[in-house]
């Protein structure tokens, strides 16, 4: 039994890791996206979407192979995968003109709503961080929820107890 509690504890260690891999991904996949896009001359929502595409399935990659060790069906796994966070994308959308970047799935959404500043004249400029508790909390939510739905759902079978030889009230009972 310490043994399974173990094995829980170092995937929980090892999504947090892979997390903060595919976080770093993200963020930068799209400026370095952007840099060469525009010799080509692509729209910036184009190199977006490019851009959390490649962050989808770099994620979907990373977590199947390093966290949960899935060797299950490829499709359908990627499916509850990518539906899981097309939901975290349709919240920023939803909620981005009054809550930017709400569900963090990567950084760089608040590209386009960046906007220029022209100091007038002589004087201080002060830079005033004011944090969103309610912001801060759906993050946390989502990346725990996100945690449980990727364990329970998207690769559910990737986590199958292998029988100690002394958990017997595991074992099936031998037949008659």
């Amino acid at each position: 039994r310490i043994a399974a509690r173990l094995r829980v504890d170092v995937e929980k260690l090892r999504y947090l890791a892979v997390g903060g891999v595919n976080t770093s991904f993200g963020v930068t996949i799209y400026p370095v996206l952007m840099l060469s896009s525009a010799t080509l001359g692509a729209n910036y929502l184009v190199t977006l979407a490019i851009a959390q595409a490649l962050s989808i399935v770099f994620s979907f990659t990373t977590y199947k192979i390093l966290v949960f060790r899935s060797s299950g069906g490829f499709v359908g796994e990627f499916l509850k995968f990518v539906g899981f966070n097309l939901a975290g994308i349709a919240a920023n959308l939803g909620l981005g003109p009054t809550d930017p970047i709400v569900v963090g799935r990567h950084a760089f959404g608040d590209q386009y709503k960046a906007t220029d500043f022209r100091v007038p004249g002589p004087g201080k400029l002060r830079l005033v961080f004011e944090g969103d508790d309610g912001q801060v909390a759906f993050t946390i939510l989502w990346v725990v929820g996100s945690y449980f739905w990727h364990r329970a759902v998207t690769f559910r079978g990737a986590n199958t107890k292998k029988l100690d030889p002394g958990d017997v009230a595991m074992q099936e009972k031998p037949g008659p």
